[in-house]
């Protein structure tokens, strides 16, 4: 539906639009719909996914997690925000959004998994076929869609600082306003069955437990209050491992 001519309404409910201060759900005017003449109207962005990524962007853990992938994944599409970035949805239009599904989201590049007994599989296979064979194959959207690892591009290490709103002037923790992450790319190319397993091993034992060691050295270093960053991340094709503290004191306890 959402590329279809009446379906002009997906984009305006899930994307953006532009609504009355003061209106009603429906995004009319207050008082039934009707402005008197000369009457002044303010206008703000609405939709389900601007909304939404105008909450992720608040966090400042979620703004240090953007920083490092756009400067791990310089060449790749993981440098992107897949929500979308609040401050550039409104300008995303009709026959962009458009575009991009029909390029994209196609059965050429779906996956498909069924469970269950030899019937079960046949019918679901069947029903699959049926509806994704209308479509055709289109290589040309799986040649698109490939994403390339990313290779190391720098020899030393990158630094960003950005600036982030804090509840209070403190970082809503009570003590320092800084905060401070290290984030490492793991893998080049793929990784096999056993190293995979390893990183995973490995992340719980530095990290897993609140007696874990880096964790704790952390912890009971007194340069901050917690660990941030979360350890290994291994959602994409290429994984990363990062480890930061919320609570720094001083500009100083960060270059330490």
């Amino acid at each position: 539906r959402a590329v279809e001519e009446e379906g002009w309404w997906v984009l305006r409910q899930e994307g953006w639009r532009y609504d009355v201060v003061g209106g009603d759900d429906d995004g009319d005017e207050a008082d039934g719909g009707v402005s008197l003449p000369g009457e002044r109207r303010d206008f703000e962005y609405k939709g389900v996914v601007y909304s939404e990524m105008k909450g992720a962007y608040s966090d400042p853990e979620g703004l240090m997690d953007r920083v490092a992938q756009g400067l791990l994944f310089p060449d790749s599409p993981y440098r992107y925000d897949s929500g979308g970035d609040p401050a550039v949805i409104p300008t995303l239009t009709r026959e962009e959004f458009v575009g991009f599904h029909r390029r994209y989201y196609h059965p050429t590049n779906a996956r498909l998994f069924v469970a269950g007994d030899e019937s079960d599989v046949y019918d679901a296979l069947s029903r699959a076929s049926s509806y994704m064979t209308p479509f055709g194959y289109n290589p040309q959207s799986r040649k698109d869609s490939v994403i390339p690892y990313q290779q190391r591009t720098f020899k030393k290490p990158v630094y960003e600082r950005r600036p982030y709103s804090a509840p209070g002037g403190d970082g809503g923790g009570g003590g320092g306003g800084h905060m401070l992450q290290v984030t490492w790319l793991l893998n080049t190319q793929p990784l096999d069955g056993v190293t995979e397993l390893a990183w995973i091993v490995l992340d719980h034992l530095l990290l897993g437990r609140p007696s874990s060691p880096l964790r704790k050295a952390l912890e009971d270093s007194g340069l901050g209050e917690e660990t941030i960053g979360g350890g290994l991340d291994d959602e994409l094709s290429q994984s990363t491992f990062a480890i930061g503290m919320r609570g720094v004191g001083s500009r100083r306890d960060v270059s330490r």
